[in-house]
């Protein structure tokens, strides 16, 4: 077999003349199944890439650095070390200058490529990410070594696997899984406007041939490619649960039509509006998503807009607001409306204990007050504190610092105060290392919130255009627009998408979904889209199975010390196959948004506005009257940091300056 590929190509006037020419591809481009001489014709060169119009060889001249390196692709050995391949690219690149060159290049690339047959450009081999349509297949060879195939709707995409092919094929496992995304960053592929979208191309590629090599490799270890996460799929058709735990959270988004039907009747009655968190119970969420077809003061939303809809409802003739969240959540709500002028609307919180949160609790702390006070010995200071606070710890910080408050959409750079959300922090090692190993070219969503290793995983994928990071808000949106992007190119695919923040965001996201998935029909899209959602699961909210065998308990064969030993006894879970909440907080489940029910819903819209309203006295929001050091109420004081906010966005400026 030939190992060395003569392109004809000896000089640009030659080029002028030739519309097409026969190559013999490199051995390791050959998958073992593959016949050992395969030829192709070479597409004639185009930039329709490049500006969008289609401009031949005659019409864009070849570079001499490009014809120069036209004349012999180097001799490759099919088992060399896979960075010397991949080396070679890299400095086969980087000596074009010319960004057309480097274009035309890959094109070069591309028509080395052999073709995959239509029976494996199929949905299940598809690449997600990619702007082009691009399948991948992978096998690992009786040497031990594995060989991928390639193919794409993209001439630009065709190069971009053909060029990690080159690198790639015949490599050990373990080598394409030493390789770095990082690894390809010098290629720079292209001109202005499209390097990004191209860089993805490539990582996005290289993500999804070690995630099949996972696959191989497991399966041949007798284990099944990824121990699977619980999820939900969605397509225009309907919802399917994956696991127990998807099932719980599906069981609602279907609500019960009598309990829907309460609850408007009453709203409409006594003019009561709701603000609820994306992290409410899907219970809670379900009914809130039907009833807000029939009454229109229905809002869920992340915390920030939560207080902003109150005033807006206020001022449509609202007499009441009930609030579905965390305490701060209550407090912001009851202080804006006092600032905006509706101290007579009511403000009503779902339960009669505190509903904390352990973030904003860890703002309150001692140690984070001493920190403010060395601050004050160091002028000019700015503060910068979290939207998630208590509104008592914001007038504190303001009344000691300067403070502008940020949310998890709109904070760049800044350190938060010293706690952790306690469901965010699920998110860490444990869930990072299986997302890796089944779920690595997956979108990635991530609240700010979460541990280094998720914020880091998932910061890595949106440099690839498959991820985001930020507030529940930005994770609803970016779901929705890959979702829209999808429907729009019309072409059968799943997207994978993993939910790194409160599983409550499961009814907003899949209302979105399905919306768009709908219009879609409707507008005469035929393609078969699936969605799905995926519950990234920590270790510590699984239950884990008792020492003692089914069997043995049932026949009672038990012996003496284990009839009375309780310390082997399993936390029983909430569903079966041990996918329930546990005392480590759960799937990623906030058990303090959990205490607002639908029961004290419904009991707090029934008894307002009667003579009964008194027996609602715990569950006002608190409002605060009484007055700081500087003579400046708490209340007003506590709101000056989040209007500092408010006038910044807009202008770019603090407020006064």
């Amino acid at each position: 077999m030939a190992t060395t590929c003569m392109l004809k190509v000896q000089n640009p006037s030659l080029a002028l003349r030739s519309n097409s020419y026969v190559i013999t591809p490199p051995p390791h481009f050959l998958k073992p199944s593959h016949k050992p001489y395969l030829t192709r014709k070479v597409h004639l060169l185009t930039t329709s890439n490049l500006n969008g119009e289609k401009c031949f060889k005659h019409s864009s001249p070849i570079s001499a650095a490009l014809t120069e390196s036209f004349v012999q692709v180097p001799e490759t050995n099919a088992h060399e070390v896979l960075p010397t391949r991949l080396n070679r690219i890299l400095a086969e690149f980087s000596a074009l200058e010319n960004p057309r060159d480097r274009v035309m290049r890959l094109l070069e690339y591309s028509s080395l490529l052999p073709s995959l047959p239509a029976s494996e450009r199929i949905s299940a081999n598809r690449v997600m990410g990619c702007t082009a349509q691009v399948w991948l297949t992978a096998e690992l060879g009786r040497d031990g070594r594995m060989y991928f195939g390639a193919e794409s709707d993209s001439e630009i995409t065709r190069g971009f696997c053909s060029c990690l092919i080159n690198a790639i094929n015949g490599a050990l496992p373990e080598e394409v899984l030493k390789v770095k995304t990082e690894d390809l960053s010098s290629l720079n592929i292209g001109v202005a406007g499209g390097a990004k979208s191209r860089a993805n191309t490539w990582h996005n590629i290289l993500i999804s041939m070690q995630k099949r090599v996972k696959d191989i490799l497991a399966k041949n270890a007798g284990k099944p490619p990824v121990d699977p996460f619980p999820s939900l799929l969605i397509n225009v058709e309907g919802i399917s649960a994956q696991g127990t735990f998807a099932e719980a959270q599906a069981k609602y988004l279907s609500p019960d039509a009598s309990k829907v039907a309460e609850l408007v009747d009453v709203l409409k009655e006594k003019q009561i509006g709701v603000v609820a968190h994306f992290y409410m119970d899907p219970e809670v969420q379900g009914v809130l998503v039907a009833a807000k077809q029939q009454w229109p003061h229905i809002h869920i939303s992340d915390s920030l807009v939560m207080a902003d809809r109150a005033v807006k409802m206020a001022e449509s003739g609202c007499k009441f607001i009930t609030v579905l969240g965390v305490d701060f959540m209550s407090e912001n709500v009851r202080a804006i409306l006092d600032q905006a002028g509706f101290g007579e609307v009511g403000v009503y919180r779902m339960a009669t204990e505190k509903i904390g949160c352990s973030l904003a609790e860890a703002a309150a702390s001692p140690k984070y007050l001493q920190f403010l006070e060395a601050a004050t010995r160091s002028q000019p200071s700015l503060h910068v504190i979290y939207i998630n606070t208590s509104l008592q710890t914001k007038a504190q910080s303001h009344e000691l610092v300067p403070t502008i408050t940020c949310t998890s959409s709109n904070v760049v750079q800044t350190v938060l105060q010293d706690g952790t959300c306690l469901v965010h922090d699920l998110f860490g090692a444990d869930v990072v290392r299986r997302v890796q190993e089944g779920y690595c070219d997956s979108f990635l969503t991530a609240h700010f919130e979460v541990p280094g290793e998720m914020f880091s995983l998932a910061m890595e994928a949106k440099k690839r255009g498959m991820g985001v990071v930020g507030s529940t808000q930005n994770i609803l949106d970016f779901i929705t627009q890959n979702v829209q992007e999808a429907v729009r190119r019309d072409i059968d695919g799943r997207l994978q998408f993993v939910l790194g923040t409160e599983s409550g965001m499961v009814t907003a996201i899949v209302s979105a979904i399905r919306n768009v998935l709908t219009a879609g029909k409707s507008n005469g899209a035929r393609a078969n889209i699936e969605v799905e959602i995926i519950f990234p699961v920590s270790s510590n909210s699984i239950s884990k199975s008792n020492s003692i065998s089914k069997t043995a308990a049932s026949s009672g064969d038990l012996k003496p010390d284990e009839r009375t030993n309780f310390t082997n006894l399993s936390i029983v879970p909430g569903v079966s196959s041990g996918e329930g909440c546990s005392i480590h907080g759960g799937c990623a489940s906030c058990p303090y948004m959990k205490m607002n029910s639908l029961d004290s819903l419904l009991k707090v819209c029934h008894l307002v506005g009667t003579s009964k309203e008194a027996l609602l006295s715990a569950y006002r929001a608190q409002r605060f009257d009484k007055s700081m050091l500087s003579g400046h109420s708490i209340a007003d004081l506590g709101c000056e940091p989040i209007l500092h906010m408010r006038h910044f966005q807009p202008l770019f400026q603090t407020n006064g300056t």
